[in-house]
Parts: C-alpha cells; sequence; structure tokens
C-alpha cells in the first residue's frame, strides 16, 4: 500500500518521526502552548510575540547579508569572517550573548579544551567555528587562527 503525506500546514518544515508531533507544532505556530504569552518573555503590553519574532528574524537576515557580502572577499580568512561578521553578531544581536568576548581554555582535571568564546559573564564556554573546521579531523583547521584578536581590515 502507498504511503500518502500528510499536509501539517508548513512550507519550510518537514515532520519526521514523532518528537514533536504535527498537532503539537500547530499550536506552537498559533502561540497557544504554555510558555508562549507575551508576559513570559517580559514584553510590555504593547508589544507583540509574534511582531518581536518577524523583528529578530528580519535582524538576523541583516546580520547574513552582511556576512555575504565580507565573505566573497578572498583577502580575508574564511574562519575569521565566518565568526567576526557571521556567528558573533547573531550570537550577540539574536541570542542575547552580548558580554561575548574572546575566551582561551578550560581545564577539566587532566584535559585541556580550547575555546574560542565565552559569554555570560564567562559562565558559558563556546568554540565557535565555521564549516571548514571538523570535529572528526580536529587539526585541519586550527581553532587558533580562527580565533586570531587581530582586527579585520
Amino acid at each position: 500500500m502507498a504511503r500518502t503525506q500528510q499536509s501539517h500546514g508548513f512550507t519550510a518544515l518537514r515532520v519526521e518521526g514523532g518528537i514533536l508531533p504535527p498537532d503539537f507544532l500547530q499550536v506552537i505556530a498559533h502561540l497557544k502552548a504554555s510558555q508562549q504569552a507575551n508576559s513570559d518573555y517580559g514584553l510590555s503590553k504593547s508589544l507583540v510575540l509574534k511582531d518581536e519574532l518577524a523583528r529578530y528574524w528580519r535582524i538576523g537576515n541583516d546580520i547574513y547579508a552582511n556576512y555575504a557580502e565580507w565573505k566573497q572577499r578572498q583577502d580575508l580568512p574564511a574562519e575569521r569572517v565566518g565568526i567576526d561578521e557571521w556567528m558573533s553578531p547573531l550570537l550577540q544581536n539574536i541570542f542575547g550573548y552580548e558580554d561575548l568576548a574572546r575566551g582561551g581554555s578550560v581545564t577539566l582535571g587532566e584535559d585541556k579544551f580550547t575555546l574560542t568564546h565565552r559569554a555570560c559573564r564567562g559562565a558559558v564556554p563556546l568554540l565557535i567555528v565555521t564549516r571548514n573546521y571538523t570535529l572528526i579531523e580536529p587539526n585541519r583547521v586550527s581553532v587558533t587562527r580562527a580565533c586570531d584578536a587581530r582586527p579585520m581590515p
């Protein structure tokens, strides 16, 4: 018997498996799930969550457009452009890591872990890399080079 696809009303989303069933996604899309009220996000009465989501989506698009211009340059390392012009502004302006700063490393027991950044007064360790970096072959792209603190021209 042929399997039929069920429409769930989303154009940019394909539901696979059952972790987030289509019915629940509909509830979320209509802002009817718990913890989706404007007050849950500290918004004043005159602000609407959907409008704020759209606003941050536009800001994210602007950040990406700026990055797209920078990544065309051949005189700059792709890793630096990806981190400085895409990931850092995205984390600072969209995800709220306003105090994002370059960070060295952290030692846990005998293990030392290289970090590129820290946030939340150092409480959030981050390894921000571009698609050129692979965790399977960690020496392929130097994290140190990707985090070079020199300002870009």
